[in-house]
C-alpha cells in the first residue's frame, strides 16, 4: 500500500476512534485550571513533535494521529468549542468530513 494511502487511513481511523470514544464516554473533559483542553490541541502538539522526530516510523504515527485529532475538532473549535452536544452538531460533523475530503485530495502532499 502506498504511503499516502496508509497515512490517510491512519487519519480517518483516528477521527473515527475519537468520535466513537466521545460518543461512548461523553462529558469527559481535561481541565487546566478553568480552561478546557480539547483534543485539537493534543493533535497540534503531536504534529509539532513529529516535525522534531527524525525516525520515519514514529514520525508517521505522530503526524497521522496529530492530523486526525486536529481535523476532528477544527470546525468545532472555529465555531466556539461549546458542549458535547455542539460537538455532534451538523456543522462540526460535516466540517470534519470536509476536512477529510480535502486531506484525501491532497494526501500526497501530506505524506
Amino acid at each position: 500500500m502506498k504511503k499516502e494511502n496508509s497515512l490517510f487511513i491512519l487519519i480517518v481511523c483516528t477521527v473515527l476512534v475519537i468520535r466513537l470514544s466521545v460518543f461512548l464516554v461523553p462529558n469527559i473533559d481535561i481541565h487546566v485550571g478553568d480552561i478546557n483542553i480539547h483534543h485539537f490541541w493534543f493533535g497540534i502538539i503531536l504534529i509539532l513533535i513529529s516535525l522534531l522526530v527524525s525516525k520515519r516510523s514514529p514520525k508517521f504515527w505522530l503526524w497521522g494521529i496529530g492530523i486526525g485529532l486536529a481535523i476532528d475538532q477544527l470546525f468545532f473549535m472555529l465555531l466556539g468549542a461549546g458542549t458535547d452536544t455542539e460537538y455532534w452538531a451538523g456543522a462540526s460533523v460535516y466540517g470534519a468530513i470536509i476536512c477529510l475530503i480535502i486531506v484525501f485530495i491532497l494526501r500526497k502532499k501530506f505524506s
